[in-house]
């Protein structure tokens, strides 16, 4: 079986969902750099 190269859709579904998590997570932090400057 030859393996894809590209994501699958569940792999592309988890990506969406995982998302909003990561980006307010860049968020917060970067707040606190920020604030601590």
């Amino acid at each position: 079986m030859q393996k894809s190269r590209y994501p699958t859709a569940n792999q592309k579904r988890r990506f969406l969902w995982e998302l909003p998590h990561f980006t307010k997570r860049l968020k917060t932090i970067f707040i606190q750099v920020s604030d601590k400057s």
